[in-house]
């Protein structure tokens, strides 16, 4: 089994490289956890055809917060800026679980 080199701050490099990653995309984009989805929605209006059976469509992100369910309208101009910043949160989330199995290991170990 071949020896990982630590760093200069005692890290393996496998670590260093994820530390590194997280930090780029961290102070580099936006990020947010949630969901987007597509809804039939009416608007109200009389004389609108969605109040005739043919209903709207609308790109909702949702997210559980406090045992509550957020919902925001996500208007057709910030859709892909939204799914941009929904892929970051996954790929931020990706490498924090990478780093703690980095960190299992070294408890399992015990190289704390």
């Amino acid at each position: 089994m071949r020896k990982e080199r630590l760093s200069k701050t005692g890290m393996r490099e496998s670590e260093r490289q994820l530390r590194s990653r997280l930090n780029q995309m961290i102070a580099g984009a936006g990020l947010v956890r949630g969901t987007l989805t597509l809804r039939k929605v009416t608007c109200g209006k009389k004389g609108c055809r969605c109040a005739k059976g043919d209903p709207h469509l609308a790109l909702v992100l949702t997210a559980s917060a406090k045992g509550k369910t957020l919902q925001l309208f996500i208007p057709k101009t910030q859709e892909s800026i939204t799914r941009r910043w929904i892929k970051q949160y996954r790929q931020a989330e990706d490498l924090l679980e990478k780093i703690s199995m980095e960190h299992w290991d070294k408890l399992k170990k015990r190289k704390v």
